[in-house]
Formats: structure tokens, sequence, C-alpha cells
């Protein structure tokens, strides 16, 4: 599938299924937001995808903050210029029982399954809105 001159996001991206994504997105044409809570595996990323000649550009964000997704959502448009692909593909866990977590745990990980692709897409879904642009909203889940 040809992906050639459309913009994809994906979160999560600095290792594991959303390096994976990025990678894959790349091969098709798209040029890709690489975002990640980490920016050294996020800078790693971008590198191995500019050295195969993608446009990529790393964004750090911690997506259970409504405030750093709005911000990394402006940030990702205002560099790319548009956006046509999400992928939320960001993930948390610690491998825990129920027995052994807090509530504070719990809650962190709702933030980031759900609520956080939620209101990425949200932000992202109005940027194609105003745009007028028809684009693609993917939600990647876990068991975890």
């Amino acid at each position: 599938m040809s992906h050639e001159g459309k913009v994809a996001v994906v979160t999560g991206a600095g290792r594991n299924i959303g390096e994976a994504i990025a990678h894959r997105l790349a091969g098709d044409g798209a040029a890709i937001a690489v975002v990640d809570l980490d920016q050294g595996r996020a800078d790693k990323v971008v590198a191995d995808l500019t050295g195969k000649g993608v446009s990529a550009a790393a964004f750090v964000c911690d997506v259970a903050s409504p405030e750093q997704t709005v911000t990394a959502v402006s940030a990702i448009y205002a560099h790319f210029g548009r956006i046509d692909i999400l992928v939320n593909n960001v993930a948390i866990s610690d491998n825990k029982s129920i027995l052994d977590i807090d509530l504070a745990t719990w809650q962190r990980t709702l933030d980031i399954a759900l609520t956080a692709p939620f209101y990425f897409a949200m932000c992202v879904a109005h940027k194609m809105v105003e745009d007028q642009r028809a684009g693609n909203i993917v939600n990647v889940s876990s068991t975890t």
C-alpha cells in the first residue's frame, strides 16, 4: 500500500511494535512523526529512518498528559504541515498482578491505555477536519 506524500504519527514508536510500525509506514512512503516518552529512543528511530532517506522527526510526549498531547500534535502539524495517519500504539506494562498494584498504578494504566488514545485521536481528528482531509486512525491495544 502506498503512503507517498502522507504523514504518519506513531505513538510509542521508540521501540518494539511502534518502531516496527514506523519503519513499515516509512517503507510505504510516509513521513514519520516518532512519538515517545524517551527522547533517546525516539532519536534513535529517527536516525534509522532518516538514514534511509525518510522524512522523520522525534516528538517527546507523555500521552497521559492532555497538555503534552496538545503540544505534541501542534508541533507535529507545524513540522510536517499535515497529519494523515495516526497509530495509537503507546502502552504500559509493569507485569504485576491485581494483588500487587496500587490505585495510582491502575489509574496511570487507564490514562495511557484508554484515555490517551481517545484524546490523541481527538486532537489529530480536529486537524484532519480543519484541513478537510480524510485520514486514518488506528488504535493498537493490549491484554495487559
